[in-house]
């Protein structure tokens, strides 16, 4: 009897760690929720991704590849590396992405991404809190002493983040990113792999 009792003891506790998981690569178990691990400032490891612009009749897809402290673009005229940084900070409701990057060599281009986001619903194949969909309001671009800001509508650029891994050090991510101005169309797909700063 005594056996019995550990036995549906561990079988509840087996149960409750493996509902803990949501990414595929994501802790067994976590005593922190997964709102309270994804709230921090994250920095950039490692990430490839191409991004697809589309003008009326012109197409024209570029590959980039992320390092620590670099970013590659694999484009038609070959290959150009720059230094590059990435940083992704949650708030309770609120995000920014700030890139910055040797612009060709010709100065550093900050880039900063602010918004909402949200946990999306579970869906057919994904788990509940296992996306994250960020809602870009405003984009701020610095170069060269040149500073611009554009605001969006709702709704319009979005970025959907499929979380595959979640700890408390680690945030790594597929996504799609898309954006529909008055003549053009951007379209990314790729992975991101974060560490905490």
């Amino acid at each position: 009897m005594k056996n019995l009792k550990y036995l549906i003891f561990a079988a509840v506790i087996l149960l409750t760690v493996s509902s803990c998981r949501k990414g595929e690569d994501d802790p067994l178990f976590s005593i922190h929720s997964r709102k309270a691990r994804l709230t921090k400032e994250w920095v950039i490891k490692q990430g490839n991704y191409t991004t697809t612009y589309i003008d009326g009749d012109f197409s024209n897809s570029l590959d980039y590849e992320i390092t620590e402290d670099s970013i590659t673009y694999d484009a038609s005229y070959g290959y150009m590396t720059m230094a590059y940084s990435e940083y992704i900070t949650f708030n309770d409701e609120t995000f920014t992405i700030k890139s910055e990057q040797d612009y060709f060599g010709l100065g550093i281009m900050t880039i900063t991404y602010s918004g909402k986001w949200s946990f999306m619903s579970s869906g057919n194949e994904y788990a509940n809190k296992e996306r994250v969909e960020l809602i870009i309001e405003t984009m701020e671009t610095d170069y060269l002493g040149q500073t611009t800001t554009e605001s969006f509508s709702d709704k319009d650029p979005v970025y959907i983040l499929f979380i595959t891994r979640l700890s408390k050090d680690e945030l790594n991510f597929d996504f799609e990113f898309s954006f529909s101005g008055s003549t053009v169309v951007i379209e990314t797909i790729g992975t991101k792999k974060f560490v905490k700063k």
